[in-house]
């Protein structure tokens, strides 16, 4: 597509009515320029699989509404195509999703992998099961250690509570491993 260089053109390729009393001439519509916008809007309607149709001023925004037009690309796509709701629906943490008490399906130190399709956030806490000593909380997401938090504790069992909180992408793995703890709470927002 191109702005209209024709005769007659304005400032900055644009139509003009011209003035007859100042002799002004008119924009002239050439053909070149006729065909380059036809073209670029027949193309998004036939990228939309819409026969064209004489009289029907609704096809371009109908084409442009239909799911064949903006295409939703895969979780991690970096191109530069356009984010469809979708995409940020399939993307977004907490978009239908809440939080779930899963810990009656939890054990610590137990793999388990995030099946949702979208990524889910978790939260751990287990509680010190040794008196007077280190307790330790780590959370691994797709083998790789990501969250950790150690604690000293002077006193009795379950005086101290830990907590880590961590993103998981779809597909990818997850565990709360601990050293001398307890789970208290495991919730995912999924």
């Amino acid at each position: 597509m191109h702005r209209t260089d024709a005769a007659g053109y304005a400032v900055g390729n644009l139509f003009t009515d011209g003035n007859p009393s100042s002799g002004i001439p008119a924009s002239v519509l050439d053909a070149a320029w006729l065909n380059d916008v036809q073209e670029t809007l027949v193309s998004v309607i036939a990228a939309a699989g819409i026969a064209l149709a004489k009289g029907d001023y609704t096809q371009l925004l109908t084409a442009l509404r239909s799911a064949g037009v903006f295409q939703t690309q895969s979780q991690g796509d970096s191109t530069t195509k356009a984010a469809t709701t979708a995409f940020v629906a399939a993307a977004a943490i907490g978009l239908g999703q809440s939080w779930t008490d899963v810990t009656s399906s939890r054990a610590l130190n137990t793999s388990y992998t995030n099946t949702t399709g979208k990524p889910i956030m978790i939260s751990v806490c287990a509680t010190n099961s040794v008196s007077n000593s280190t307790v330790a909380l780590a959370l691994t997401i797709g083998g790789v250690s990501s969250i950790a938090n150690n604690s000293r504790v002077a006193g009795g069992i379950g005086n101290d509570a830990l907590a880590v909180v961590a993103i998981v992408p779809p597909g990818a793995t997850y565990q709360a491993s601990a050293t001398q703890a307890n789970l208290l709470a495991w919730r995912e927002m999924r």
